[in-house]
């Protein structure tokens, strides 16, 4: 017997979802962290995302402070990397109403500026504490020991404050 009822229609969107008809899980890497989740220093996406979240260190999260900042990739502008003594820095320039320059100082990151470049870094993670003990072996997971967040400058002014927070960070 063949049943048209029992076959399924090409206009039923379950015939093209592998697994059928399972909604997918929501991405791990997505999901923003908490105060007291354990520290990774940011969410890795297989795709472009839509947003950028800042999760600000501990000093964030408490009554008058911004806890997590949120810039859409639409308004990415510039990036730069450079290095320090004790790790890298890298910003980028977001130009949405108020054009925001975001700073990140950390260890083992050119992974994460490469990832933002490329919009598929949801989220990034301000450490509350540098994990590294003093005369420990290098490291190989990327920690961020801080991020700003100030009014973006003309691009001769910020030229010379990246300049600044190199020579202040003695590269």
């Amino acid at each position: 017997m063949n049943d048209r009822h029992s076959l399924k229609s090409p206009y039923d969107p379950a015939t093209y979802l592998k697994g059928g008809s399972e909604p997918k899980p929501v991405e791990n890497a997505a999901l923003l962290p908490a105060l007291n989740d354990p520290y990774k220093a940011g969410g890795f996406a297989e795709h472009e995302v839509s947003r950028l979240v800042l999760v600000m260190g501990r000093d964030g999260f408490h009554a008058g402070a911004n806890a997590y900042i949120a810039f859409q990739y639409v308004h990415i502008g510039m990036g730069q990397l450079g290095f320090t003594r004790d790790g890298q820095v890298f910003s980028f320039v977001f130009s949405d109403i108020q054009p925001k320059l975001f700073t990140v100082h950390g260890r083992n990151v050119l992974r994460i500026f490469d990832q933002i470049s490329l919009r598929r870094m949801p989220w990034i993670r301000e450490a509350d504490r540098d994990y590294r003990q003093p005369g420990a072996a290098p490291d190989t997971e990327p920690i961020i020991t801080r991020i700003e967040v100030e009014d973006w400058k003309r691009p001769r002014e910020q030229a010379d404050h990246l300049a600044e927070v190199l020579d202040m960070q003695g590269a």
